[in-house]
């Protein structure tokens, strides 16, 4: 399914991360919004809808706030409370914040999807697969950068950020790798930031303005990038993915 406007091979990363997008929920209709929600509402993004009901459904089964036994935070895990690392990645504190990580997660993951391959289960786990490495990898930088009085962490974003690598990675949907430990890869991931600024305010401007720092777990989006960079050839490999992928 194709809609005019949306190319499948993206230099940069879908529309969700541009401003003019966000504002185009506003009422700006040629920017199509909400032909590019049913444009994440396909086949080809099950893995994601179906990551999104279950993310969802932890949110009402909470009751919409009682959050504290599944967030991340230091004092959970000096209490040998480990289930923490895995439950904070579907709990989510406010509607305003559900409603953000999965129209994100939606939009994003479909053309992540692309570049792992024909819609398959293996496919999909490799999906899931980096989405916990992320979600991991994001908690264990935020426990390891965090001060411990921090607020408890909870969210999607060390697993959404892990997708956001594999553009970093692989610009194009059929086009090379970018090595791992190559110049190319700082000056990939500084042509995305520049083509959406909003990446900008994920990762370059909390650690240095502290009320966007205690809002945002930056931590975790760094460390849930930094998985997805590593790991995305792993996961790529898992699909069988051949042929025109292949390390630039």
């Amino acid at each position: 399914m194709a809609i005019k406007g949306v190319a499948r091979d993206e230099r940069v990363l879908p529309w969700v991360w541009s401003p003019l997008a966000w504002l185009s929920l506003l009422g700006a209709d040629h920017l199509m919004p909400f032909k590019t929600v049913l444009w994440a509402l396909t086949r080809e993004n099950a893995p994601a809808i179906s990551l999104a009901i279950v993310i969802t459904a932890m949110y009402l089964a909470s009751g919409g706030g009682d959050i504290a036994s599944f967030a991340l935070s230091h004092a959970q895990i000096e209490q040998h409370n480990y289930h923490v690392l895995a439950t904070h990645m579907i709990t989510h504190g406010s509607p305003v914040h559900l409603g953000a990580n999965l129209l994100a997660l939606l939009v994003i993951s479909r053309s992540a999807l692309w570049r792992l391959g024909p819609v398959s289960l293996r496919s999909a786990l490799a999906y899931v697969g980096l989405g916990l490495i992320g979600g991991l990898s994001g908690a264990l930088f935020w426990l390891a950068i965090a001060p411990a009085q921090s607020p408890p962490m909870l969210g999607a974003s060390g697993a959404i950020c892990a997708y956001l690598a594999i553009f970093v990675r692989q610009p194009l949907t059929d086009g090379p790798i970018i090595p791992l430990f190559s110049p190319s890869i700082i000056t990939s991931i500084g042509r995305q930031i520049i083509s959406h600024p909003l990446l900008a305010l994920v990762f370059i401007v909390p650690p240095f303005v502290p009320i966007l720092g205690s809002a945002l777990a930056w931590q975790a989006h760094l460390g849930g990038f930094i998985g997805g960079l590593i790991f995305y050839r792993l996961a790529l490999r898992a699909t069988g993915v051949s042929g025109p992928v292949k390390e630039a």
